[in-house]
């Protein structure tokens, strides 16, 4: 028969290999959770990764199809344009003909213009220089013709001046002797209407003169 000391150390052999098998399986059951934790992390990843590489092959795809849409519009566009050239080819180059001819005789045209007014402004000019200076020579002309009447008229007036002191004297003269001679007094007469004469007619060509300038 076992001793109480035995089943006791039995007993506690049997508890230790339990909690041994408890410990095990405990392990191994965080090993399994673990694992199946990073599986399903590693399926997760995987499947962004797919997502990721079917989102990438969609839009390569679509880029493909554009450009192919646009290279095949591009074609379409330059066969549009090569059919219109070759149509309109002749047209066009008669209409440039026309409007590079038409472009010459404006321009012609604009020069024979500027020409000929340059032509009016110079004859003009040259007519306005004309009358300017000829209007300075009758001005001149005129102002030398009034400087000569006015000193023939201030030589008639001392003139004048100068024959009737004389004939106050002479009248004077004769008085006193009681001896008159007429004749020297028709002759002083004669002379002082000369000089009015001339007065009159050096008066008369200087209004004649204003007029016409």
């Amino acid at each position: 028969m076992l001793t109480d000391l035995e089943r006791k150390r039995e007993a506690e052999q049997k508890e230790l290999q339990d909690k041994r098998v408890r410990q095990y399986e405990s392990e191994q059951a965080r090993d399994q959770a673990a694992r199946s934790e990073q599986a399903k992390q590693q399926q997760q990843q995987e499947e962004r990764r797919r997502q990721r590489e079917e989102k990438l092959q969609k839009l390569q795809e679509a880029q493909r199809e554009q450009e192919e849409r646009r290279t095949a519009r591009l074609e379409e566009k330059q066969r549009l344009q090569q059919q219109l050239t070759g149509a309109f080819t002749a047209r066009q180059r008669s209409n440039m003909d026309k409007m590079h001819s038409l472009h010459k005789e404006l321009e012609a045209k604009r020069l024979e213009a500027r020409v000929s007014s340059d032509q009016m402004k110079e004859r003009r000019r040259s007519e306005v220089e004309h009358k300017a200076r000829s209007k300075s020579e009758k001005l001149e002309g005129l102002e030398s013709d009034r400087q000569k009447l006015w000193e023939l008229r201030k030589n008639a007036h001392r003139e004048a001046q100068k024959i009737l002191r004389t004939a106050k004297a002479e009248v004077q003269k004769q008085a006193a002797s009681s001896r008159y001679s007429v004749k020297w007094l028709e002759d002083q007469v004669g002379r002082l209407e000369a000089d009015a004469s001339l007065g009159a007619l050096s008066q008369s060509s200087s209004h004649a003169s204003l007029h016409e300038a």
